[in-house]
């Protein structure tokens, strides 16, 4: 619902697949959601997302503060595969 207020607009998450003729480009949704240039090649240009170094919702979380409130790889992956199923086909 707040979609159509906010600049830039939300990328629809239920596309992605659509965009890469069908395939679901899992390695470039890795790179951007991991965020870090310096540890891995980025193939886009800069973010309007931000990373997520608080996340006072998620509660004590030891892994998180541990990680300077970074997303561990596993974590990415969980986030992949929920994405690659709500792909429109």
């Amino acid at each position: 619902m707040l979609a159509q207020d906010m600049t830039p607009k939300p990328a629809d998450l239920t596309q992605i697949s659509k965009r890469y003729s069908g395939t679901f480009p899992t390695s470039e949704v890795f790179a951007k959601i991991w965020g870090r240039d310096d540890e891995i090649i980025s193939t886009h240009a800069m973010s309007e997302m931000p990373a997520f170094y608080v996340a006072p919702f998620l509660g004590q979380d030891e892994e998180f503060e541990n990680s300077a409130g970074r997303l561990s790889p596993a974590q990415i992956r969980n986030i992949i595969s929920f994405l690659v199923t709500m792909q429109e086909q």
